[in-house]
């Protein structure tokens, strides 16, 4: 159970030497000698093990020594109990966290931070200031409760923060080639004047917040660029106002009524040649009013850009007119009343060939309908029409007319107006045939009349022949 002693220990010229290896089991301690410390291993939890170094004097130190076999040897670490002592380059790969960063006696001596040999900032130990050797970037600033912040240079102060107020130094001027300012804002009620060069342009009065101008200083020269226009009195109407002719007054070209809630314009309201009105604007459905002049005619233009829109015209609150892609038309119950021409010049047509058809016979084959319209039927009109049936004109009518029967996104249409020269036709060959007649009558009703006479003359009794006398 025991060893021997002998074997593990070696004793020369005051020194104790370990023989062989030695275990220094869990929980197992080197005592320093009687209140002076000890060596102890431990149990860390979880598997893990570690050693604790202890020395119970207050000026105790642990110190680690690299180097010089046998001698000299080199201190590297010491610790106390108050501070960790570094006699050469301290390297942390990682992050460095500690409450405090101080010099290590409390001389002037400066405390430099470098990185890559590259030195960033100093806090310099005589001067008691910071300096920032590369340049500062931050999003916030902020000083110490509300202490009054200072800019400075060469000793003097040019600009102050108090507290919620910018203040610049007397005798200092603000310059900024572009100043960008949220809010400006006096001190109390005082007036805010603008000076330039000693003359006074424009002035905020404190107690009323207007605006006086000085004597020939308007408020913008040319032009007056603004995100909002609004009218600081809620019991007033906005009016915009214009120069009149004579230059003597202003006359009101629009208001923005305030008990209507709506926007008047008091004068005739332009728009440039070919420059469009939108009322809808959207890609592909725009809707706009335009005036375009081609060699020298205005033509006055409504658009509707949507593909599946329309241009609706209303009268008394419905609908009076629709113009669609497709077609123009007027809903029921309405009708479109005036004349319907068509263009009939002889200069305006070309291959002109008398149309010799069957017109009686066309006419006779096509008989009148009456019949009403689904369209109607879906707005709650139920009335009855007389009319043809297309599919009835299409079988009767010769392929070389083509305008009487048009067929529009698939629906067949027939055009009332030339179906009129197909009747004209048909009465035209009664006519021709009823002269005809005429003219068969007047040629019997002489034969008869010949026939008449011929029997009367042949019905006319005789004379009687005279008797001779006797003498």
């Amino acid at each position: 159970m025991f060893q021997d002693v002998s074997r593990c220990f070696g004793v020369g010229n005051g020194t104790t030497y370990f023989l062989s290896g030695m275990e220094l089991v869990l929980g197992g301690t080197i005592a320093l000698g009687t209140g002076k410390g000890y060596i102890q291993s431990i149990n860390l939890g979880r598997g893990n093990t570690g050693y604790d170094y202890c020395i119970f004097g207050a000026g105790g130190l642990h110190r680690f020594y690299v180097g010089g076999s046998p001698f000299p040897q080199h201190l590297k670490y010491q610790l106390s109990n108050t501070q960790a002592y570094f006699n050469v380059d301290v390297v942390c790969h990682t992050e460095l966290q500690t409450d405090v960063i101080n010099t290590k006696n409390a001389t002037n001596v400066d405390l430099v931070f470098k990185r890559g040999d590259v030195e960033y900032m100093k806090f310099e130990g005589t001067l008691q200031a910071v300096e920032l050797t590369k340049g500062a970037k931050s999003n916030t600033y902020d000083s110490i409760g509300n202490a009054d912040v200072s800019f400075r240079r060469n000793t003097i102060d040019f600009i102050y923060f108090r507290n919620c107020n910018v203040e610049v130094n007397t005798g200092i001027s603000l310059y900024s080639q572009s100043a960008k300012l949220d809010t400006i804002d006096t001190t109390g009620i005082n007036h805010m004047v603008f000076n330039r060069n000693g003359v006074e342009y424009l002035r905020l009065n404190g107690a009323s917040s207007i605006l006086d101008l000085g004597s020939g200083i308007a408020l913008s020269s040319n032009y007056l660029y603004c995100n909002f226009i609004s009218q600081r009195s809620i019991s007033y109407d906005m009016v915009f106002k214009g120069a009149n002719v004579a230059g003597t007054a202003t006359v009101e070209y629009m208001r923005y009524r305030k008990e209507d809630e709506d926007v008047n314009f008091s004068k005739d309201i332009y728009v440039n040649q070919d420059i469009k009105a939108y009322v809808h604007k959207e890609t592909g459905k725009n809707s706009y009013i335009v005036n375009e002049n081609t060699a020298g005619v205005n033509h006055f233009k409504l658009y509707n850009e949507d593909p599946n829109g329309d241009i609706r015209l209303h009268a008394n609150n419905s609908i009076r007119l629709f113009i669609t892609p497709s077609k123009v038309s007027v809903p029921a119950p309405y009708t479109l009343e005036s004349d319907l021409v068509d263009t009939s010049q002889t200069d305006k047509k070309y291959d002109i060939e008398e149309a010799n058809f069957n017109f009686k016979k066309i006419v006779n084959s096509i008989k009148p309908h009456t019949f009403k319209m689904k369209e109607e039927k879906e707005i709650g009109i139920t009335k009855s029409h007389i009319g043809f049936i297309a599919e009835a004109v299409k079988e009767n009518i010769p392929e070389k007319v083509e305008n009487i029967l048009v067929e529009v996104d698939g629906i067949k249409k027939l055009s009332y107006i030339k179906m009129g020269s197909v009747t004209w036709g048909a009465v035209r060959e009664l006519i021709d045939e009823n002269e005809k007649m005429k003219n068969q009558i007047h040629h019997l009703e002489s034969s008869v009349y010949e026939l008449q006479e011929m029997m009367k003359d042949l019905m006319k009794p005789k004379p009687k022949a005279k008797s001779k006398s006797k003498n």
